[in-house]
């Protein structure tokens, strides 16, 4: 077993949105899923899927809707990672279609037992803002706390204090990481 140094970026806002993560190689995409929503912000209130080479991964619909994708619980990031460099995508949301590019970025040879996130640049967006467009229309509306929208969008979305775009909180993403993580290795 290996650790994978990954490099996870919200594609299409500027300045970028991103986080690195480090993470046991033989975790599945399924796993990796959980990583990204918790290092990123998300809920995981949407579905997903990974994409890279023309293969799609995720969850199928039980129901048999939408196009088969192969099972993201049967794949470890060994058999997507083979090289530093190598990528695949992540779409968070077919709703609002948050691309993210996952960049492996380092290999060690020392393995770890609970993922962690090292770094993170900016606060993801809320979710259900309307994607890179909403997004830029909530960031110009919350800038302003004179905008007649302002109060509707600061009770819309949830937060307590107003949204800093350059806020991320390394200490409460790993501690969620830990509870997540932590619960599943005591089973």
């Amino acid at each position: 077993m290996k650790t994978y140094h990954l490099k996870i970026s919200l594609d299409g806002i500027e300045p970028e949105i991103t986080r690195e993560i480090k993470i046991n190689s033989q975790c599945t995409l399924y796993e990796l899923h959980a990583v990204i929503q918790i290092s990123m912000g998300w809920f995981s209130c949407h579905l997903h899927e990974f994409e890279k080479g023309g293969e799609r991964y995720g969850t199928n619909d039980p129901d048999g809707w939408g196009e088969p994708v192969i099972d993201e619980k049967t794949v470890s990031l060994s058999d997507i990672f083979k090289r530093r460099g190598s990528k695949i995508n992540y779409l968070y949301d077919f709703g609002d279609d948050w691309l993210h590019t996952v960049k492996l970025v380092d290999i060690d040879d020392e393995p770890i037992i609970y993922p962690a996130c090292i770094e993170g640049k900016r606060a993801c967006p809320p979710e259900d803002v309307g994607g890179v467009y909403g997004y830029m229309n909530f960031l110009e509306i919350m800038s302003d706390p004179d905008d007649p929208e302002y109060e509707e969008m600061l009770e819309w979305s949830g937060v307590e204090e107003p949204f800093d775009p350059d806020r991320f909180d390394l200490e409460s993403v790993n501690k969620r990481i830990v509870e997540i993580f932590g619960r599943k290795t005591k089973q």
